[in-house]
């Protein structure tokens, strides 16, 4: 399998070695941790998981892991997740990890609708909300 990040209906802003995609579809904002951020750009459908793991010198699995975190928030263009379970991933990613590699991580948030952004936090009243009908 080669997968392939989703680029249809997202927005993408890199910071530092990190990166926030938010997802036009789900709503939802994606902090990409600095693994995750470095294999997302490079996941074009050309390359395999032992390409992405060469060309980014890291470890196959560290690449099998990101890829089903990707998967797991919807972030790739099929959708589908590794044929590897989370569990074996994280196996074999515990040796990595111990010589100090960081573990792939995505953390999600649902957006705030333009007017609650705007409001500084104070909930957003709709339109003939609270109105008595008589």
């Amino acid at each position: 399998m080669n997968p392939k990040a989703r680029h249809q209906d997202v927005l993408v802003h890199v910071v530092d070695q990190e990166a926030v995609v938010y997802d036009k579809t789900s709503k939802k904002a994606h902090r990409l941790n600095e693994t995750v951020a470095s294999v997302w750009p490079l996941l074009d459908g050309s390359r395999s998981v032992a390409d992405l793991a060469a060309e980014l010198e890291i470890d196959e699995s560290v690449v099998e892991l990101t890829i089903d975190t990707l998967a797991q928030a919807g972030l790739l263009a099929d959708g589908e997740a590794l044929p590897v379970t989370r569990r074996q991933a994280l196996a074999r990613v515990a040796a990595a990890a111990a010589v100090g590699l960081m573990l792939p991580a995505i953390t999600s948030i649902n957006a705030p609708l333009a007017a609650q952004a705007q409001s500084g936090g104070a909930p957003v009243k709709k339109k003939g909300a609270g109105k008595k009908k008589g």
